[in-house]
């Protein structure tokens, strides 16, 4: 219980390395219940969000981030806390079902860009299905266009799983808000060859700049050897 009060101390070095023990016993053997209760309800509770966030962390180093306070979390008023309840949520890779949906609702509807951004970089290590809808969800999010990272991280999720499907890949870019991933698309296309690349080059005649996609296929094509014509 003293470990955890110091989660509440203005000097960080007693706030990490009271959390380092705590995490140490953890491992080890078990931690006082009513030190975790103490650390929910500062997670829950207490009035400064730095103070609601170290309480976050120390919760899920001790493996006592229960689903509720996550729940509690993702709808927390600060921007940083439902950002990192997301980032320690996904880190196992086994995200309950109940908080996919939860995850799909914040890409439509969360105001804060450091939300959205932790939602794209959580598409890679949920399950495909909640994968897709988070990437569905954040490509109708304009306002995000010009940022410097999103777009991104967007990708970095969408392009394993346009390996599956690059028909659903494709058509959710095309009707997205996000030019650079349209390019990106262009160029993975040729790369995974087959029919992503037919459907690429089918393209050409309706585009209003072929001359980019030509050059997006060859990019794509560079180095590769022993091709079959497509198709188109």
């Amino acid at each position: 219980t003293e470990l955890v009060t110091y989660q509440l101390h203005t000097n960080d070095w007693y706030v990490r390395t009271a959390r380092r023990l705590l995490h140490e016993r953890a491992s080890t053997g078990s931690i006082n219940s009513k030190a975790i209760a103490s650390l929910r309800s500062l997670a829950r509770n207490h009035a400064d969000a730095s103070r609601r966030l170290r309480a976050l962390w120390a919760l899920h180093a001790i493996g006592e981030l229960s689903n509720s306070v996550a729940s509690q979390m993702l709808r927390d008023e600060n921007e940083h806390i439902r950002a990192w309840t997301i980032q320690l949520l996904t880190e196992t890779g086994s995200l309950p079902a109940s908080f996919g949906q939860q995850f799909i609702k914040m890409a439509a509807s969360d105001s804060s860009p450091v939300v959205r951004l932790y939602l794209a970089s959580a598409i890679q290590r949920v399950d495909a299905n909640i994968g897709w809808s988070l990437s569905e969800a954040l490509m109708l999010r304009a306002e995000d266009v010009d940022d410097r990272y999103i777009p991104k991280m967007l990708w970095y999720g969408l392009a394993p799983l346009m390996e599956t499907d690059p028909d659903r890949a494709i058509t959710m870019i095309r009707n997205s808000e996000f030019p650079s991933i349209s390019s990106y698309a262009d160029w993975y296309s040729a790369k995974l060859q087959g029919s992503s690349l037919d459907r690429a080059i089918a393209e050409l005649p309706t585009r209003d700049e072929p001359q980019a996609l030509i050059e997006a296929i060859a990019l794509g094509l560079n180095g590769q050897f022993g091709l079959s014509m497509p198709p188109s």
